[in-house]
């Protein structure tokens, strides 16, 4: 299992996320070999690859995380007059003039350091919003980075193969942008705003060879939950409704809270994709008749 906390952060991931998360594996160094005069990638196995002279064709040769030693660093520098060096990456100067080139490379400490940011975040909004839960502002946020809310940043049935770098990558915040929001007329002339919404869905279905089967850790799309439908006089009124209601329904870590009846809670969640999603059964179908 990754590891959960990191020195800038000082919160825990929530086991459903950590579950789906690949080990944090050491990065490999990215350095300068004077006497093969070459850049080299030193792997943690012990194993040197050699790249290239060039700082830009090496970095397009590395085919794995890597940290930049100061050695590579410097080297590049040398070679590329006008360069910067910025936290361990490089902005290469164009020798032409214009533009820069980026040279470095992301870890797995990095990505899970990015997470722990994003779920502190998202920590931080909830604390707030119990403070003041009347309020539009902290009740946005608290539903634009909820993690019951959190999905993939990537459709990982439709690459092949998946990078594992994709494996972190996740959608921290945004679900206000995909809420369903429609305005009507009442009876009685007034007008109302109806929102729908629908958190993360951890297990899909899809068709191989002919065949339906589930796909877990899935973690794609939102679906409409009609526990959390809400109607209020205004946008304001009805984002503030919304907030209690996630809240009633799911805890700070994006769990769903036990309710009195699990037979009427399971059976008031329809999986209905709202705003464009379609399910991946719906999908598959239309492709194959298209």
């Amino acid at each position: 299992m990754p590891k959960q906390k990191s020195k800038s952060h000082a919160v825990t991931l929530p086991g459903w996320l950590l579950k789906e998360l690949p080990p944090i594996l050491k990065p490999a160094k990215f350095d300068w070999n004077e006497a093969e005069n070459s850049y080299v990638l030193r792997h943690p196995d012990g194993s040197v690859e050699k790249l290239d002279p060039d700082i830009l064709e090496a970095q397009r040769l590395a085919n794995a995380d890597f940290k930049l030693t100061k050695r590579a660093i410097a080297k590049a520098l040398e070679q590329y007059p006008g360069s910067k060096n910025h936290l361990g990456f490089l902005s290469i100067k164009n020798p032409g003039g214009g533009y820069y080139t980026m040279v470095g490379s992301m870890t797995d400490a990095r990505r899970m350091d990015i997470l722990l940011g994003d779920y502190a975040c998202s920590q931080e909004a909830y604390q707030i919003w119990l403070k003041e839960p009347n309020s539009f502002i902290n009740a946005w946020r608290i539903l634009d980075r909820h993690p019951a809310f959190w999905v993939r940043d990537f459709k990982k049935l439709y690459y092949e193969p998946i990078r594992r770098s994709d494996l972190w990558d996740w959608r921290a915040s945004g679900l206000c942008q995909e809420l369903y929001i429609e305005p009507y007329t009442s009876k009685n002339g007034k007008v109302q705003i109806t929102i729908e919404a629908g958190s993360h869905v951890e297990s899909a279905q899809n068709w191989i060879n002919h065949q339906e089967i589930q796909i877990d850790g899935y973690y794609e799309d939102h679906y409409h939950d009609v526990r959390l439908d809400t109607v209020a006089k205004s946008f304001e009124k009805a984002i503030i409704k919304l907030a209690r209601k996630v809240n009633k329904i799911f805890n700070n870590e994006g769990n769903e809270r036990l309710m009195k009846s699990t037979q009427e809670s399971a059976g008031s969640v329809l999986h209905i994709p709202y705003k464009g999603y379609w399910t991946i059964k719906e999908r598959s179908k239309a492709e194959t008749e298209s």
